[in-house]
């Protein structure tokens, strides 16, 4: 991997943009397992021409840093912090690294802590499924050890959440009548459901057999990235104010005909509200994605060149 510097970052910031103490160890990591198998692919294969500037790591950064506080300050008369290793499935070597596995002296039970880095939309509607996921991965894999994993729980750390905005969304949730969703503190705690170990193994199965088919694939004939993987956003037509910014509460529609409707429908001073067009995006293509100039999908089908 290459990194720029498109923003003359001091050398402090580009050091840490660019630290990375993790251990390969065996075949694949169960967290690359999860993720989408082209993208993991094509970064392989295209790892010393693919470029990535170093203020785009700053986020990375920031969770480490989140991570690394965490780690510290855990008991470890009571915890497992972090402590990596492997199993064996379908004769390949899977290692993973859990954050936190917190003893129960009583019955020999363990909860599983994974900490996230994240964002209020995340929280705010609870799109968690790649999570529960990844930590049912973790707790099936510690119990192929013997470790009597019971419960999950994933720690949340909200990088944008603000004060202003809770505030102001809860006033106006009231006035409405409703509770208020977006969350009242920077960090939450969220229990996740704990998957039957036939699911487990069903599932780590079949993402093994992917990737071992996908290795012997040309690019073109990759396994495509899902609306899901692509973190797609359908376009919609927002009602707002003439000159404003927000729509109004409701008025996000997804066609024309239902905005026009939903503005036929404002009983005072319609003439005031307009219709604004908001494009599609494939938001994980366009702003994360660093396989994106070798990816096929992308470049034939999602933003072709004509």
């Amino acid at each position: 991997m290459k990194f720029t510097n498109k923003d003359n970052l001091s050398p402090c910031w580009v050091e840490a943009a660019q630290f990375d103490d993790y251990v390969k160890l065996g075949w694949r990591s169960v967290t690359g397992l999860i993720n989408p198998v082209q993208v993991t692919i094509l970064c392989e294969r295209y790892d010393e021409r693919i470029e990535v500037d170093v203020g785009d790591r700053l986020d990375m950064f920031q969770g480490n840093a989140m991570h690394a506080l965490l780690a510290r300050v855990a008991d470890p008369k009571l915890n497992a912090i972090e402590e990596q290793f492997t199993i064996w499935v379908l004769d390949k070597e899977i290692s993973l690294t859990p954050d936190r596995l917190t003893m129960n002296d009583e019955d020999d039970t363990i909860i599983l802590t994974d900490y996230k880095y994240t964002t209020v939309w995340k929280v705010k509607f609870k799109s968690y499924d790649d999570y529960e996921r990844q930590v049912n991965m973790y707790g099936y894999a510690c119990r192929l050890q013997d470790k009597k994993v019971t419960r999950l729980v994933m720690e949340l750390f909200m990088k944008d959440w603000n004060l202003r905005d809770f505030e102001q969304e809860q006033i106006s949730q009231e006035k409405k009548g409703y509770s208020c969703d977006y969350p009242s503190t920077r960090a939450v705690s969220v229990p996740i459901r704990v998957w039957s170990d036939e699911r487990c193994k069903t599932y780590l199965e079949a993402r093994i057999k992917l990737y071992m088919e996908a290795e012997t694939l040309p690019d073109n004939q990759l396994p495509e990235c899902s609306p899901e993987d692509r973190w797609m956003k359908n376009e919609k037509w927002a009602v707002k104010k003439i000159g404003g910014k927000k729509a109004k509460a409701g008025g996000v529609c997804d066609t024309e005909f239902e905005a026009k409707a939903f503005i036929a429908g404002i009983k005072k001073d319609r003439h005031l509200y307009e219709i604004e067009h908001r494009e599609g995006q494939n938001t994980r293509c366009e702003r994360y994605c660093s396989a994106k100039p070798f990816c096929h999908q992308y470049n034939t089908k999602l933003n072709p060149a004509f």
